[in-house]
C-alpha cells in the first residue's frame, strides 16, 4: 500500500465549529449506547454479554468517530494515521476483555485509553485550520457570523 493511500470516508477537511458539533454528536450517542448496553448487561447477568456488545458498539461508533478525527487532522496539516490511535485507544481493552484477560489492570488500561482519546479530541480543537487549500483539499467553508 502506498503512503498516497485514499478513500473518500477520510478524505477532505473540517473545520473546528463542526468537528466540535461532530464531536460531540457521536460521542453523546456512544455514550448512551454504552450505558444502554451496561444496563442490558447488568440486567441479562450473562457474563460474556457485556464484552462483545462493547465492543459492537465500539466498533460502530470508532468509524465516524475516526473519519472526524482524519478531517479534523488534515485542516491543521496533519496526516490522518493520527485517527488510528482511535481503534488502538478504544478497542483494545475490550478485545483484551474478550480473550479473557481481567481485574484491576485492565480496567485501568481502559480508563487511560478513554482520557487518551478525550485529550486527542481536546488537542484538535484548538489549534486553528490551515488557510487556504492545503494538500488534503479545500478549506472548509466558513459559517457567516449573524
Amino acid at each position: 500500500m502506498s503512503s498516497n493511500f485514499k478513500t473518500p470516508f477520510w478524505d477532505g477537511r473540517v473545520n473546528r465549529r463542526e468537528f466540535i458539533i461532530e464531536s460531540m454528536a457521536i460521542y453523546g450517542f456512544w455514550i448512551g449506547a454504552l450505558l444502554s448496553a451496561a444496563h442490558f448487561a447488568g440486567a441479562s447477568g450473562d457474563a460474556a454479554t457485556p464484552a462483545a456488545l462493547l465492543l459492537l458498539i465500539s466498533i460502530a461508533f470508532a468509524f465516524p468517530a475516526s473519519r472526524s478525527i482524519a478531517r479534523r487532522a488534515h485542516d491543521i496539516g496533519w496526516r490522518a494515521h493520527i485517527s488510528l490511535a482511535l481503534f488502538v485507544l478504544v478497542l483494545a481493552p475490550i478485545a483484551m476483555t474478550l480473550a479473557g484477560a481481567g481485574g484491576r489492570p485492565l480496567a485501568e488500561i481502559a480508563w487511560f485509553a478513554m482520557l487518551a482519546l478525550a485529550g486527542l479530541v481536546l488537542a484538535l480543537c484548538f489549534p486553528k485550520g490551515q488557510s487556504g487549500e492545503n494538500r488534503y483539499g479545500a478549506e472548509p467553508a466558513r459559517v457567516p457570523k449573524r
